[in-house]
């Protein structure tokens, strides 16, 4: 695979970028994919609002720089994104598991809990279940934010 130094040594368009450099590096990055014209972040990175006041200063900055150069941020400290649309098919998060396409959804606060869940599915764990237990791995629509610790339930669509 072709690595660059920089986002905007890349000589293509880049819609997304997943950035995995340690927390004091972030702000470069988000600069750097601002100047390339990149549309949105997906921040692994950790050392944002979990470790203390430093890090919640430096989480709401990035959270600000993103969103006035009008870029879409997942995370800081997330695990990722996986969409199993075959016309989009992307793994783009620390799980080295492709969860199979289908109806159910799953979000998760804890990459942890996330990671074992999709290799449960992946094992097919999930299979060897009594007939009384639900066919899918368990899903939530109401998550706690890592930075807040409030209880959040996305919109019903």
């Amino acid at each position: 695979m072709p690595a660059y130094k920089t986002v905007n040594e890349i000589p293509d368009d880049v819609d997304v970028a997943i950035v995995a450099v340690p927390a004091e590096a972030v702000t470069d990055v988000v600069l750097d994919c601002a100047a390339k014209g990149v549309h949105g972040l997906i921040v692994i990175s950790s050392g944002f609002a979990e470790t203390g006041e430093d890090g919640r200063k430096r989480q709401r900055h990035l959270v600000g720089l993103s969103r006035s150069y009008g870029l879409r941020l997942i995370g800081p400290n997330c695990l990722g994104v996986i969409n199993t649309d075959p016309r989009v098919r992307i793994n783009a998060s620390l799980s080295s598991v492709m969860p199979a396409r289908g109806r159910a959804g799953f979000f998760c606060q804890s990459g942890a809990l996330g990671s074992a869940i999709l290799e449960k599915v992946k094992t097919g764990a999930w299979a060897s279940r009594p007939s009384s237990a639900p066919a899918t791995a368990p899903t939530s629509r109401a998550t706690t934010c890592s930075s807040t610790g409030r209880r959040t339930t996305p919109p019903r669509s």
